[in-house]
């Protein structure tokens, strides 16, 4: 049954030993948004795992985020400022609440005593906040490290295999096969860049003859079976297409996956296991198990 059902018997041992680390796009640009001790830890694991020489991106991914990173830079600043202005026009509300409902005052309270406490709290927020930018994230440092982290990355299709694998990503959207499809009205235009890091990530393979752990922010139907808002695994269309096309395996973990994974391993990469409950994404926070994977990992 092995031989005819490669995909269903994938060796996680001998996988995480020898296999080729690989990150999406949206994993890169995760790096950018996380808290700072968050970010931290993530980053010594990966430079764990580049002094092993074991990560590597396809021409897509560095493509995607160069297109993205100032993108998401500008929302980080955004939503800080939108958070201090939140937190301080809920506060004024509720001074001004006070003293239009309990213009008389209340028994035993002075009410002009809680306005003046919350105006305190309002003084302490803006405080904070100027206080904050003193540390604020040195963004030019930041991409400069992850520019060194993913320094090995493969080369772009040439124009005569770009208009092939063009071709052929257009037709695997039009029938629905994964990855790729839940793309195909994204609002950027980018909607075979799915297929893309997919063809790369095969081509490297086998290349190479290199086993693949591929890990993705991107959950939907078209990377990962799901049973309604549960994910179960990877789907077995694109264990199976990579195992007949390079003859090796992959596993497709979400960033949540990826982090409880060491945790899982009975032997090989003890250091990640030790940092194991140092890295807290947000990306899709509930627990996923599924009876064949969890007999398999």
């Amino acid at each position: 049954m092995k031989e005819k059902f490669p995909e269903f018997y994938v060796n996680f041992d001998e996988l995480w030993k020898d296999a080729v680390f690989v990150f999406d796009t949206n994993v890169l640009l995760d790096i950018l948004r996380m808290p700072k001790s968050e970010r931290d830890s993530f980053i010594k694991i990966l430079t764990e795992l580049k002094k092993t020489n074991t990560v590597w991106l396809p021409f897509q991914v560095g493509l995607e985020y160069h297109n993205h990173y100032k993108e998401v830079i500008k929302e980080n600043d955004f939503k800080v400022d939108e958070a201090k202005n939140n937190i301080k026009k809920e506060l004024e509300r509720i001074k001004d609440d006070i003293g239009k409902k309990y213009k008389r005052g209340l028994v035993d309270i002075d009410t002009e005593l809680i306005k003046t406490e919350i105006q305190k709290s309002i003084d302490a927020i803006n405080t904070f906040f100027e206080t904050a930018n003193n540390y604020k994230t040195d963004y030019d440092k930041l991409t400069e490290e992850i520019a060194n982290l993913f320094s090995n990355i493969g080369d772009d299709y040439n124009e005569s295999d770009k208009k092939e694998k063009k071709e052929k990503a257009e037709k695997r959207i039009k029938e629905c096969i994964p990855p790729g499809f839940k793309d195909k009205n994204k609002d950027n235009g980018n909607d075979t860049g799915d297929i893309f890091v997919w063809f790369q990530i095969i081509d490297y393979a086998k290349n190479n003859g290199k086993n693949i752990i591929f890990v993705t922010n991107d959950t939907k139907e078209d990377w990962f079976q799901k049973k309604g808002n549960i994910t179960i695994m990877p789907r077995l269309e694109l264990l199976k297409e990579f195992n007949d096309t390079t003859g090796k395996f992959i596993w497709i973990y979400s960033e949540d996956n990826f982090n409880e994974a060491p945790r899982r391993r009975a032997s090989g990469y003890r250091s990640l296991l030790r940092l194991k409950n140092t890295i807290r994404i947000k990306i899709f926070r509930k627990h996923q198990n599924y009876h064949l994977m969890k007999k398999s990992i």
